[in-house]
């Protein structure tokens, strides 16, 4: 599902919330693995190389550029494609 620029920052303009935490990850190519997510939802801000995720029945492929969000307590498959190590920051939010 793809969202306007405005229309997410007017929703947190006026949604309230706290960073539960930021994390880095590089990820080597062709990496792959079955988790789910942390209690908290979160946002993923990839810097470099490219990968797929699947949260529960709906997919999506994050490069540089893409910013993608992640519901708390969702099934995720992902996986690294191409050559290039997937490099991102995850920022958890708890919404008040």
């Amino acid at each position: 599902m793809e969202i306007e620029l405005i229309d997410l920052v007017e929703h947190f303009a006026h949604t309230a919330f706290q960073v539960e935490g930021v994390y880095h990850y590089s990820i080597e190519p062709g990496s792959f693995g079955c988790t789910k997510t942390s209690p908290f939802p979160g946002f993923i801000f990839p810097l470099g190389g490219q990968a797929n995720f699947l949260f529960d029945d709906t997919s999506y492929t994050a490069g540089v550029g893409n910013v993608i969000h992640g519901g708390a307590n969702m099934s995720l498959s992902k996986s690294v494609v191409g050559k290039k190590k997937m490099e991102l920051y995850l920022g958890s939010l708890q919404y008040s």
